[in-house]
């Protein structure tokens, strides 16, 4: 079982002397802010990930410092040694096993070490938001293999075509309704399966209507010649000196009055109100005629959409069958844990503590801690006592129950010095 032993740091940050056996116990590093918490955590697990120091490691005023922590990984003791100053503050390191041999090789630290920069209580609080369970995501991502994402990216890329369309076939499947249910059809449909032709009757009433406008332009001319006429004969009896000028006018009128005359002979009014009424009635046999077309139409077109939505729908349910058939036969270390690209799933809820309990989300965590670092078993644990001490009770049991040590920060106001103290079931 891997566990630290012990810690023993030299002007790093807040700490300028700290010497401490741990013997392998989960801990609490207690005091006020400021007094060293966050240093022996960035010391302990910055050293044991090789992770670079910042140039202003070293203690303020000092010249040089050193960290040092003795483990134990695979049943066996290293210490691992790192010294920098002020001038160099990538500095050196060794790493020593309890045979003798030394090295500064940063792989063979790796290899004994595993991958402790995973903590599972902060991927437990990444499932509080929308924005922190897609970085769950993309990190469980990582733990596939590439050919695994390659056929998760096909699928996503599958169903995200199809439910585009989807999407877009039912806002056409909406419209078309929208258009259906606005047809207004007539009570007995049944009656209006063809569409009336009255190209002759349109075209008689045009003929007939021209042909009563010609009589009554004709009628109202017989009228003004009668009138004139009438006129005139009333002028010659009070114009004598003018009666051979009206004579000859009466005659041209006379003659133009025989030329109507016998022009109106042959006319006669129509009557237009049947044809009229014919039209009419063909104008509204054949709108419900048109309404019924458009109905049948549309709605064969309605059935065919819908279809090809119930096939999209199958479709999309196929593919997140397939993308959890292909996550369950991977190799990560929690079963009936799959994705989409929005959240995580743990038997097929999300998991957020909505849904599933807070016990079952740290238990992944640890799971997937459990997977990355077999090796040397810690993890640290920030701001220890927003967590309340019946979850720092349930954590300390899953650590316990996976063989895992923990280094937890708890702020205690007034407490001015750094205290490790052991963490008691």
């Amino acid at each position: 079982m891997g566990r630290i032993i012990r810690v023993h740091i030299e002007n790093f940050k807040k700490i300028e002397h700290l010497d401490k056996n741990i013997d392998g116990e989960s801990i609490f590093l207690m005091g006020d802010n400021e007094v060293g918490k966050s240093s022996f955590i960035q010391a302990v697990f910055g050293l044991l990930s090789n992770t670079k120091f910042p140039e202003k490691s070293i203690t303020k005023d000092k010249e040089s410092g050193m960290i040092e922590v003795e483990f134990v990984a695979n049943n066996k003791r290293y210490t691992a040694t790192k010294k920098f100053t002020a001038k160099n503050p990538k500095g050196y390191f060794e790493i020593k096993t309890e045979d003798g041999l030394s090295t500064s090789s940063v792989s063979f630290l790796s290899s004994i070490v595993g991958n402790i920069s995973f903590n599972p209580f902060e991927f437990v609080e990444m499932s509080k938001t929308a924005n922190g369970r897609r970085k769950q995501v993309a990190f469980l991502r990582q733990l596939l293999s590439d050919d695994v994402n390659s056929h998760i990216d096909d699928i996503d890329l599958k169903r995200k075509q199809d439910f585009e369309s989807r999407t877009d076939g039912n806002k056409y499947i909406r419209d078309l309704e929208s258009n259906i249910s606005e047809i207004k059809l007539p009570k007995t449909p049944e009656r209006y399966s063809e569409k009336i032709i009255v190209a002759k009757e349109l075209q008689a009433y045009r003929e007939a209507d021209r042909k009563n406008k010609a009589f009554n332009e004709c009628k109202k001319s017989v009228d003004f010649v009668s009138q004139q006429k009438e006129q005139l004969q009333n002028e010659i009896d009070d114009l004598e000196d003018k009666i051979n000028a009206k004579k000859s006018l009466m005659k041209s009128l006379s003659k133009d009055e025989t030329t109507y005359l016998d022009e109106l002979q042959g006319l006669k009014l129509i009557d237009l109100e049947p044809l009229r009424k014919k039209i009419e009635r063909a104008d509204s046999h054949n709108k419900n005629f048109e309404s019924i077309e458009k109905h049948r139409k549309l709605s064969k077109k309605l059935s065919n959409y819908q279809k090809r939505m119930q096939d999209l729908t199958n479709s999309i349910e196929s593919l997140m069958l397939r993308k959890t058939e292909i996550i369950s036969n991977s190799d990560l270390p929690i079963k009936n844990l799959t994705f989409d690209d929005e959240s995580l799933y743990l038997n097929g809820m999300v998991l957020d503590e909505s849904q599933v309990s807070t016990s079952q989300i740290i238990e992944v965590g640890v799971k997937l801690a459990v997977a990355l670092n077999p090796n040397l078993k810690i993890i640290s644990i920030p701001r220890g006592e927003s967590l309340g001490s019946k979850r720092l009770q349930s954590i300390k049991e899953f650590a316990d129950k996976h063989g895992y040590q923990l280094f937890i920060e708890k702020v205690q106001a007034g407490l001015q010095e750094l205290t490790i103290q052991a963490f008691e079931s």
